[in-house]
């Protein structure tokens, strides 16, 4: 909003309407140049061009501030009328992404990258700011998937009374684990298992014969939600530590949506589990990927920050609606301005 109120305050006080008296394809020139203007007498030490070619065409506006990893990009529009402001800074997002014009910034190493879409009508404006996010990265228990160990149990008749009692025994138990990193064989990780309770063996090897089926159901929206993004634009990712046996054996049940993504980095595959550094590292060089154009959402915050250590930006995962909220915001930042 800081920008949008800063850009009316100067055209009330400096600008008439008889200084924009052009045809109107010319009108977008004349707030071009203001802009220029406007950005160089009060960033000296910024780098500023104009028309500048990059990805598939010419960006409006290409900056480099002094700050070596950072870059912005402004498109400018002109609307004929008040209501169209809206509009016309959308129409510019979308230039941007569709024409590629933060190119020449990212081909300098200039990863951390602002898009603006700044519309103007007569001595007003409106502008739309999005941080440049290409990629959006999911874990997938208790994100995408709910991870329901007791209910597995529940539904291979092992009795109420027992259930906190296995629930110690194995997911409760830090070995549980190493059955995500998948280096010790399962039959290992079980017989220390066994150990923390061993009255109840036949049950703790009877859940992991026959409950692994059960563990995890897919939520209503996980789909969806990839779906609705993809159509976006964005690339979706998955990043989880899950263990070999169970995700084969839920891709063709409760993951169906696995099919549905660009790709994936599951730890028991790999030999490593998040929070490690190297996971995360996997993914952007398996897929090359730059941590500073994705958003990571997990439901575990020393996840989020392992990520976050690496340049990718995280949200905490504690529920749908509030997940998608974050990850909007964090995707599109606007200010309007009347």
């Amino acid at each position: 909003k800081q920008i949008a109120r800063q850009l009316n305050i100067v055209m009330s006080r400096m600008i008439s309407i008889l200084d924009t008296k052009a045809s109107d394809d010319m009108k977008e020139n004349f707030y071009h140049g203001l802009l220029l203007d406007l950005l160089r007498g009060s960033n000296p030490g910024w780098l500023i061009k104009s028309n500048r070619e990059s990805g598939d065409g010419f960006s409006d506006i290409l900056i480099k501030p002094e700050d070596p990893d950072a870059g912005i990009v402004i498109e400018v529009k002109y609307a004929k009328e008040m209501k169209n402001l809206d509009a016309a800074c959308e129409a510019a997002m979308t230039q941007i992404k569709e024409k590629r014009y933060d190119e020449a910034l990212r081909d300098e190493g200039r990863c951390d990258i602002l898009a603006y879409g700044i519309a103007f009508c007569r001595k007003r404006c409106r502008v739309v700011g999005e941080k440049i996010i290409k990629n959006i990265v999911f874990d997938i228990g208790n994100v995408l998937v709910r991870f329901q160990p007791d209910e597995a149990m529940r539904e291979i008749g092992i009795e109420e009374n027992k259930i906190a009692a296995l629930a110690h025994a194995t997911y409760e138990n830090p070995v549980w684990v190493e059955l995500d990193r998948g280096v010790i064989p399962e039959n290992e990780i079980i017989d220390e298992m066994v150990k923390v309770d061993p009255q109840y063996e036949a049950d703790i090897r009877r859940f992991f014969k026959e409950g692994k089926a059960f563990v995890v159901k897919a939520f209503d929206y996980a789909a969806d939600w990839i779906k609705e993004l993809k159509s976006r634009g964005y690339k979706v990712y998955l990043l989880s530590n899950y263990p070999k046996d169970y995700f084969e054996l839920h891709t063709h049940s409760e993951l169906s949506f696995v099919s549905l993504v660009d790709g994936k980095v599951i730890s028991a595959m790999v030999g490593m589990i998040k929070p490690d550094a190297g996971i995360y590292q996997c993914l952007f060089d398996k897929y090359n990927l730059n941590p500073k154009e994705c958003v990571f959402i997990d439901d575990r915050p020393e996840n989020i920050e392992g990520g976050r250590k690496l340049g990718m930006e995280g949200i905490v995962f504690t529920d749908y609606e509030t997940g998608k909220k974050k990850l909007e915001q964090m995707l599109m930042a606007k200010s309007k301005e009347d």
